[in-house]
This record gives C-alpha cells, structure tokens and sequence, in this order.
C-alpha cells in the first residue's frame, strides 16, 4: 500500500512538473503578433501557431538582450515624431501590423541639381519569414529610415526638376517598387 502511495505521489510530482514546464513554454502567435526565438547560437525561428518550446536551449528573445526593433512615426497627439516598439521587451511579442514610418524630412538633389526637401510616410509590415535580419539589425530603425531616404534619393536623382512635380505619384510608385526589391534581396 505504502509503495502504492509512492508511485501515486512521484507521478503527480512528474505530471504537475510537465504541466508546469508545458505552461510556461506555450506561445500563440497570432497573424498580427509573433514572437522570435533564440539559442545559444542566436536566431532560432519566428513562431506560427500554438507551439511549445520542448527545447530548453531555445527561448523568446525579450528583456534587456532583446533588439531594439523600433521605428521613427508621427505622433498623432502632437503632430511630432516619436519611436514605436515593434518588439514588447516585457512579452517579447512582435507585432506584425502595418505600420507607417515618418523619417524626419531630408534632403534630395535633382538631376539639374535642384534641392528638395522630402517629408513622407511609407507605409510596412514585418515579414515573419524574414525576421532573422530584423533580429540580426542592431538599429532597425535607423536602417528603415535609411533605405527609405535612400530609394527616394535615387530616384529624384534621375528626374529634373521640373519633371519631379508632375510625376510625384510615379516617383512613389518607384520608391515603392526599389523597397520592396531591396526585400527580396
């Protein structure tokens, strides 16, 4: 009886301590949210679905070792500009929404050498397919920022002046394209 009453007990022991490490390793990422993982070797995988993490090398990127994944987007309060966390450093949650980034206005030369001064809003979303490179970039933010200051400078550079005024949609339809082909490379 008294072995019988052991088994019983190491079993609920086993048990509880598997609920116990099934619960605090369940993650559900969502269409809109993921959450990135890691091991010792670094990126480990973006998560799909309901999933445990039965390996115990491997855990959610957040707190302090997190990257900063953030971004520069108008403040709809004051008009002014302020930095959106794409990553939640308590969750380690990524969101996966579209968002728009509002980079400072900058400056672009023509191809008659005119200047202009660019303010835009380019509208992005996290590809969880390609989140390596998001976690693998030190400033996600300045490098967005950079690629976007970047496509609109090359593209007003082929443009004369006066050509940039009437085709300002195309020159959108250009950055757009030049961004989107920067992805896939």
């Amino acid at each position: 009886m008294a072995l019988l009453i052991v088994v019983a007990a190491l079993a609920g022991v086993i048990l509880l301590a598997g609920l116990t490490y099934i619960v605090t390793r369940y993650y559900e990422a969502r269409y809109d949210r993921t959450y990135i993982t890691q091991d010792e070797r670094g990126f480990k995988r973006a998560l799909k679905g309901k999933v445990v993490l039965w390996d115990y090398e491997e855990s959610v990127v957040r707190g302090s070792s997190a990257p900063q994944v953030e971004f520069v987007a108008l403040d709809p309060a004051t008009g002014g500009r302020r930095n959106v966390k794409l990553l939640d450093p308590v969750t380690g949650a990524v969101n996966l929404r579209p968002h728009y980034c509002a980079p400072l206005p900058f400056e672009a030369v023509t191809a008659d050498a005119h200047k202009v001064i660019v303010e835009t809003r380019v509208q992005f979303s996290l590809n969880r397919d390609l989140l390596k490179h998001v976690y693998e970039i030190q400033e996600f933010g300045l490098a967005l920022e950079t690629r976007i200051q970047s496509a609109f400078r090359a593209e007003i550079g082929k443009r004369h002046d006066e050509q940039l005024r009437g085709s300002l949609s195309e020159v959108e339809r250009a950055v757009i394209e030049h961004l989107r082909r920067d992805e896939r490379e």
